[in-house]
C-alpha cells in the first residue's frame, strides 16, 4: 500500500491551494516481490506506486506544484492502528530531523518533506497531511470490511 498526501498549488492564475491524497495498492506479484518488514519507500513511492484505488483532492490533479508531502508505504494488509502508531512515532522525531525525513517504524515506511517556506510550521503541516492519509486509509479499510461482510467472509 502506498498512500500520499500532498499540499499542492495549482498552476492556474488563481493559484488554488489544497491537499490532494491518493491511496494505491499493489497486485499480488508486486506484493510478493517486496520485503514488507522493511519496505523501500523510495522504490515504491517513486517508481512503483501501485494501482490507484481511492483519492481525495481539493485541487484537480495534474500540473500542480507540490509544496509538501507525506508518503506512507506498508503491506496492503496492515491495520489502521499500526499505521497510526507509526505516524505518531514519526511525528515525535520530525521536530529535530532535517528534511526530507524518512523512517521505517514497525514495518511502516514514512517520508515527509516541505518547501523551505513551510518548514517553520512543519509539525502543523505534517498533522494536516497525516489527517488526510488517515481519512483515506480508514475509508478504504471500512469499504473493504463492508465488502468482506457482504460476501459472508
Amino acid at each position: 500500500m502506498y498512500i500520499t498526501a500532498q499540499r499542492v498549488r495549482s498552476s492556474s492564475l488563481a493559484a488554488r491551494q489544497g491537499v490532494n491524497a491518493f491511496l494505491n495498492l499493489h497486485d499480488k506479484a508486486e506484493a510478493r516481490a517486496e520485503n514488507w518488514d522493511n519496505p523501500s519507500i523510495e522504490r515504491l513511492a517513486d517508481a512503483n506506486p501501485g494501482i490507484l484505488v481511492d483519492q481525495e483532492c481539493d485541487v484537480p490533479p495534474g500540473g500542480n506544484s507540490v509544496r509538501s508531502f507525506l508518503d506512507v508505504v506498508t503491506a496492503d494488509t496492515t491495520d489502521v492502528s499500526r499505521v497510526s502508531a507509526a505516524l505518531e512515532a514519526f511525528e515525535a522525531s520530525l521536530a529535530r530531523a532535517p528534511l526530507p525525513h524518512v523512517e521505517t517504524i514497525d514495518r511502516v515506511a514514512v517520508r515527509f518533506n516541505a518547501e523551505r517556506a513551510l518548514e517553520p510550521e512543519r509539525i502543523d503541516e505534517y498533522r494536516r497531511l497525516k489527517a488526510r492519509v488517515t481519512l483515506l486509509l480508514e475509508r478504504w479499510l471500512d469499504r473493504d470490511a463492508k465488502k468482506v461482510a457482504s460476501s459472508g467472509g
